[in-house]
């Protein structure tokens, strides 16, 4: 894990980042909830610079990871096939989205950048 993105960058883009991890399903996949309503792309765009959010976006893919490993030993430690997890369960709650967070160029730049996952 990078100490600069743990450290410096995350705790600056966090709060402007629109997805959390909440839970498992019963099947143990992990799920990453995104409420797009609460997207601010305009200010991610003026605030951080493409690579910032790549690393960032990095980061998140690797806790994501991170967080499915831990349901697999969980479910291996219970005595269950750990390899039954298909990876995780995605929600997009499109509430509250309006034209303003279409911003284009916000969403050219966050195309590029979720083009690596």
């Amino acid at each position: 894990e990078d100490p600069e993105v743990r450290d410096l960058l995350v705790p600056r883009l966090w709060p402007h980042w629109p997805g959390e991890y909440c839970g498992a399903s019963k099947e143990g996949c992990g799920i990453q909830i995104l409420k797009l309503g609460q997207a601010n792309p305009q200010y991610i765009i003026n605030h951080f610079k493409e690579a910032e959010l790549t690393r960032f976006y990095i980061w998140w893919m690797e806790l994501g990871n991170a967080k499915q490993l831990e349901l697999m030993k969980a479910r291996a430690e219970a005595g269950q096939d750990p390899h039954r997890s298909r990876g995780q369960i995605e929600i997009y709650d499109c509430t509250g989205i309006s034209y303003w967070q279409l911003h284009p160029t916000g969403l050219r730049m966050l195309a590029r950048v979720l083009g690596l996952g």
